[in-house]
């Protein structure tokens, strides 16, 4: 058998498989260029059976063509600059060596062959830049193996941000039996047929596999991830789109997992259209389970069965089958536990035959959990959402502070908060500006009915007969321009409304804010604000928050300053100040402007404390000289502070 392949860079050129030449000696191979680093029997790992190695350019890692019952050994080095690399073979790494494919590698199966990992495979990838394992035109492959890592010492693999694909095999693309070390991550397996374990198939075996999404895989049981007495655990797994005839998603036998933030939607299955759980007890926290289909009549979206044990903890199960959840009779009764989750029909929702328990706990909902968009596979929850904020308190906090969500996605919130209260620069004083950021539902989505309205605490209120009383701002709207409005939370606190301001999804807003008096050196004078928004249906408000003001301007000068004598003394008169004063203040040492006199016996001088006779509030001021005084000269200042 001769051939000629077209790419020396990734095969062996003008290759020959001769097993004419003798009847006892086997075949014989031989090729131009290219590399083989080592080639054995594949019966037999002994390095006794080594056959022939030979090397090509120096650093190629690449593996080349081989038929019949030999493999090739997969170890080094494969790089991008080798990638595409073409594998005519069944691969194995040794126990004790080491295989690293490096990010932007393609591995491209020519065939029905696999790879074993007795040692380690580095397989990690970059979100830019992900590692890809596939079969090219109408090919298949067998997929990948991990064997006894549990008990063989070697170390933990790692495959990280790739991409699995065109894999057709019983055992489905990645296999792992006794080997617990694995940490699979940042990947994405789809479009594989398989009898178990569409994307995952675990004997006896444990490992950590997180952030992945497992999709539009075809199979007999398990559509994504097929469980055979293993505990794995699963973090931020999504199973969509798989098929199979038991567990659309997932299926288990006699498996105790824990499944945390997973999602498992548009699945379909002969039974359990999300989950077939058959013995073993399964834990889901925060799992979102939804749009999965099962053509049995009695359809359930996860199917209990042979004393299987499943607890649901802040789960959403929303569905359109005729139950969420079916527990079957068995000889060892099926038990169902379920606690501060949303599910489709409450605890009718569950379908429990025989001597199947169902442990229907405390934070149960059955309402629509109000999905973004469920058809287009957007899971994420609307404002107003009941299940944000509703799932078990002694779950912990969510990153935003707030209790944490039913489902397996986060809800974060952004508050209605005031950002800061500061003075304006360069004024007259009497108002800051007042920041705030948006509230959450402001910027998700814009309507003419959502609002700000910002408000000021007069702890020295008092109402006349004018403006209008409310107790809640919720009663503000509709408001008219020029409206006097009281919000009056209780006994001793007033809030005067200030001002409406369109909500246009900025993500902060301002407003220069009237504040009830200036600092001073006697008291800053804190004014204290808060921010309320408005939608159809209601209200949320701020915090309230504190500034204060400061008069960075001086009044205008003193003009028309005059004198004339009068009996006994000289009468100063000027006109009054009232430009750059404001009128009205609560505390009396700032109601308007204050005149200082100064006087020197040379006509031009600086006004300063060594000069100052007396400070008055009114425009006029009587001097009295001395007896030997003849003349004298005056200068009038203007301040806002006494």
């Amino acid at each position: 058998m001769c051939g000629e392949t077209s790419n020396p860079h990734n095969k062996l050129v003008d290759f020959c498989l001769d097993n004419t030449v003798s009847s006892t000696s086997g075949i014989c191979l031989a090729w131009d260029t290219g590399e083989i680093r080592s080639i054995r029997k594949r019966e037999n790992l002994a390095d006794g059976n080594l056959l022939e190695s030979a090397s090509g350019t120096e650093g190629y890692s690449v593996v080349n063509v081989i038929f019949g019952d030999l493999f090739r050994e997969a170890t080094g080095t494969w790089s991008a600059l080798d990638s595409p690399i073409d594998v005519y073979a069944d691969l194995v790494i040794p126990l004790g060596e080491e295989l690293v494919i490096e990010p932007g590698v393609e591995v491209r199966v020519q065939g029905e062959f696999e790879l074993d990992v007795f040692g380690r495979l580095e397989a990690v990838g970059t979100a830019e830049d992900s590692i890809r394992f596939l079969a090219p035109d109408t090919l298949t492959w067998e997929g990948i193996n991990f064997v006894d890592s549990d008990t063989n010492g070697q170390d933990s693999s790692r495959v990280s941000y790739c991409r699995t694909s065109d894999c057709d095999r019983i055992d489905g693309p990645l296999y792992l039996e006794h080997s617990s070390d694995l940490r699979l991550s940042h990947s994405v397996i789809s479009g594989n047929l398989a009898s178990r374990g569409g994307g995952i198939r675990c004997e006896y075996s444990n490992p950590l596999l997180h952030d992945l999404l497992i999709a539009d895989n075809g199979v007999s049981n398990g559509g994504a991830c097929y469980l055979n007495f293993s505990h794995p655990l699963l973090i931020r797994v999504r199973m969509q789109n798989n098929t199979a005839t038991w567990g659309g998603g997932l299926y288990t036998n006699y498996a105790d997992c824990t499944l945390e933030h997973c999602m498992i939607d548009g699945n379909d299955a002969t039974y359990g259209g999300a989950m077939r759980l058959s013995g073993g007890e399964v834990t889901a926290v925060n799992l979102t389970v939804s749009e999965n289909t099962q053509s049995e009549f009695l359809s359930a979206e996860i199917d209990l069965s042979d004393g299987a044990g499943l607890m649901l903890q802040n789960v959403i199960i929303w569905s359109t089958l005729a139950d969420a959840i079916r527990a079957r009779d068995s000889v060892s009764p099926c038990e169902l536990t379920v606690s501060y989750s949303d599910v489709q029909g409450g605890e009718a929702g569950i379908e429990a035959d025989g001597n199947a328990i169902v442990n229907w706990l405390a934070g149960n909902l059955d309402s629509d959990p109000l999905f973004v968009d469920p058809a287009g596979g957007d899971f994420l929850l609307q404002i107003g959402s009941p299940c944000i904020d509703a799932g078990d308190p002694a779950s912990g906090p969510d990153e935003d502070g707030t209790n944490v969500e039913m489902g397996a996605y986060y809800y974060f919130q952004t508050f209605l908060g005031i950002d800061a209260v500061t003075d304006i620069p360069h004024d007259q004083g009497r108002q800051v500006q007042l920041v705030w950021s948006a509230a959450q539902m402001d910027y998700e989505n814009y309507s003419p009915h959502h609002s700000y309205s910002a408000w000021r605490l007069d702890p020295l209120f008092g109402r006349g007969a004018g403006g209008r009383l409310i107790t809640d701002p919720g009663q503000l709207l509709p408001v008219s321009p020029g409206e006097e409005v009281f919000w009056q939370r209780d006994d001793d606190y007033v809030w005067v409304f200030l001002a409406q301001i369109p909500a246009l999804q900025y993500t902060q807003y301002g407003l220069a804010a009237p504040t009830l008096i200036d600092s001073s050196a006697v008291d800053p004078h804190y004014t204290t604000f808060k921010v309320v928004f408005h939608w159809l249906e209601g209200f949320s408000e701020s915090d309230p928050d504190s500034g204060y003001s400061v008069d960075n301007l001086p009044p205008d000068r003193v003009t028309n300053l005059s004198s004339g004598l009068v009996p006994g003394a000289c009468r100063l008169e000027w006109d009054e100040v009232t430009t750059g004063s404001y009128e009205g203040n609560s505390y009396p040492e700032l109601n308007g402007v204050w005149y200082r006199v100064h006087a020197s016996d040379v006509g031009y001088f600086e006004p300063d404390a060594g000069t100052l006779l007396e400070t008055v509030e009114e425009p006029i001021y009587y001097y009295t000289p001395p007896p030997e005084e003849t003349r004298k000269f005056f200068r009038i200042v203007a301040s806002d502070q006494p």
